[in-house]
């Protein structure tokens, strides 16, 4: 078995972002409001009636809409018609998963990209892809010491409580988000792991080259611990720079697991995808699950690249 992580997201249930509920933020989150938003913000308001200003991109794409179309109102009207009301939410977030370890989470906005790449033989052809609802992602691979928590055991080879998990399965995986969400039931929460759309979208963070940083593999160690530099073994998490989102390890350290089963890519753009139903995707191997982010024991830049992908 090939030593891989679990990238765990924390998805937004329905209504806890949206227009007509109640804002509810961090106190330390919130700014006070300039007369006018600024470009790219949103104005809302909170319970006690004040408003703040806040990036459009925090919201779905459905509410930004929803959003831009009150503000173009409020430009020609009066009264409470000035103000969209929606419900704020951190940038990141702290879960207990047991024992007071805790796992940190990090707000993926909804967005537009390009998936892919026609260079790269298994990440083409390259790809529109619409993500419409924001996301919590892991701010950092989950470690031995948090799996352990959930699971009450510990499979990885090279030991270490903030070193990242491995040697674990898909299936294990998914035994482990659904401990994690037997934890949450009380309070509306529901972990999953990524979609490969979702994991992709999360580690270009915004941009549009090969790695997260540019597109220079002479970088590659400042964010990853690959081959060149890590000396035959894992690393504790988050000691490497982290993408322009705050995600960390997103190449390198070890393998991710996402959602899908393995397919070639079609050429059509895509909204919300999830992958085939089934691994019987005509595609050899079959029954195979997707990879991503390149392995402590991996040589070749390119296979730490944002669009490459794995299979197992």
């Amino acid at each position: 078995m090939k030593t891989c992580m679990l990238p765990v997201i924390l998805l937004l249930v329905a209504g806890f972002v949206g227009c007509g509920e109640e804002p509810q933020q961090a106190a330390d989150e919130l700014e006070p409001k300039a007369a006018k938003p600024a470009e790219g913000q949103v104005q809302l308001r909170k319970a006690d009636g004040q408003t703040v200003a806040v990036p459009l991109e925090k919201l779905s794409l459905a509410d930004q809409e929803h959003t831009r179309r009150l503000t173009a109102e409020a430009d020609t009207s009066e009264g409470d018609d000035k103000a969209a009301i929606g419900r704020l939410v951190p940038r990141e977030l702290a879960i207990d998963v047991g024992g007071g370890v805790k796992m940190d989470f990090v707000l993926i906005p909804a967005g537009r990209f390009m998936m892919g790449d026609d260079k790269e033989y298994s990440a083409k052809p390259a790809h529109k892809v619409t993500i419409t609802q924001p996301f919590y992602m892991g701010k950092y691979e989950v470690t031995q010491e948090q799996w352990e928590a959930v699971m009450g055991s510990n499979p990885s080879r090279f030991k270490g409580p903030r070193n990242p998990v491995e040697m674990v399965s898909w299936q294990g995986c998914q035994d482990f988000v659904a401990k994690l969400n037997e934890k949450s039931r009380a309070g509306g929460a529901k972990f999953s792991l990524p979609t490969e759309a979702q994991w992709e979208y999360a580690c270009r963070a915004g941009t549009t080259t090969q790695w997260s940083f540019g597109d220079d593999r002479g970088k590659l160690g400042d964010y990853a611990w690959w081959g060149g530099n890590a000396a035959e073994t894992t690393h504790p998490v988050g000691q490497k720079k982290p993408n322009a989102w705050g995600l960390y390890d997103m190449h390198g350290n070890v393998f991710e697991w996402c959602a899908d089963w393995y397919r070639r890519y079609e050429p059509d753009d895509q909204t919300d995808p999830v992958g085939p139903e089934s691994g019987d995707s005509g595609d050899l191997p079959t029954g195979s699950h997707v990879l991503r982010g390149g392995s402590w024991n991996y040589h070749g830049p390119e296979r730490f690249s944002c669009a490459c992908r794995g299979l197992q």
